[in-house]
């Protein structure tokens, strides 16, 4: 796909013209490109305290992906480098010392097996194999998160003869893995993301299967009880998307509107 940034910082030139609901021109947005090297970059993730980028990418000769790491403001990336695996949805942990991604067992993500919940430290250069997928009966892995404390990981996966994707906690001190409560068929859970305080999950319920229409539900989930409540827009075809929470972890941001047409940021 030729050069593609992993991320771009953008900035709003307060000068630069926009409508009344605060629309603005991509003309009147500033960006910068973080990477220049061949491949294509995705899933970029910034430390929590936002100098260091990680990503996952696809080599442009052998289509091999691993995850990079690099100052925002600068200088030569990093590659983590495992043999035969696809690496992709690097987290970081709280102190910014260590990530957590995904390492399937296979280069090409269209065919591989379960692998492992790799965390690799950038202090001492060494990764470590934490959590074995394979031991679980799983497939397709995506949405990965660490909490506060790095006790836990939240992922969405798919299981072999159920349609839709669940949402999972795996312990990181041992490896237990605890489902959330199964969705109706016909429903995903996506996009998990912990709380600041680490005690509640919020995440996305799509929700096609309760009407004709498509629509996505916001949900949070007890970290301790694995007890769950949603909250759904009014009318069939509004949804949530992509929602972040605020550093007191009684509030979330995300952009709300309809599947087809404007959608605000609300909180």
């Amino acid at each position: 796909l030729g050069s593609t940034v992993a991320a771009i910082s953008v900035f709003i030139d307060a000068s630069g013209s926009g409508s009344a609901s605060g629309t603005v021109a991509f003309s009147d947005v500033r960006t910068r490109p973080l990477t220049t090297d061949e491949g294509y970059e995705f899933y970029p993730a910034i430390s929590g305290n936002g100098r260091l980028l990680a990503y996952s990418k696809a080599d442009a000769s052998t289509n091999e992906v691993d995850v990079y790491f690099k100052p925002v403001d600068g200088g030569v990336p990093r590659r983590i480098k495992r043999e035969g695996t696809y690496d992709a949805w690097p987290i970081w942990s709280s102190d910014g010392t260590r990530i957590a991604f995904f390492s399937l067992n296979s280069s090409d993500a269209a065919s591989a097996s379960p692998g492992h919940i790799v965390v690799y430290s950038i202090v001492e250069d060494k990764a470590l194999e934490l959590i074995d997928l394979g031991a679980f009966d799983l497939q397709t892995y995506a949405g990965l998160d660490w909490s506060p404390d790095e006790e836990w990981f939240v992922f969405t996966a798919e299981s072999p003869g159920l349609e839709g994707w669940r949402i999972f906690l795996a312990s990181a001190l041992t490896g237990e893995l605890l489902s959330a409560k199964p969705h109706e068929p016909g429903e995903s859970n996506l996009n998990p993301r912990f709380s600041p305080d680490g005690e509640q999950i919020a995440f996305l319920r799509t929700a096609s299967a309760r009407s004709s229409a498509f629509r996505s539900d916001l949900c949070l989930l007890s970290v301790s009880s694995l007890s769950e409540r949603c909250l759904a827009p009014e009318g069939e075809n509004w949804n949530f998307s992509n929602v972040d929470w605020l550093a007191d972890s009684t509030s979330l941001i995300g952009p709300l509107g309809a599947v087809v047409g404007a959608r605000q940021m609300v909180q």
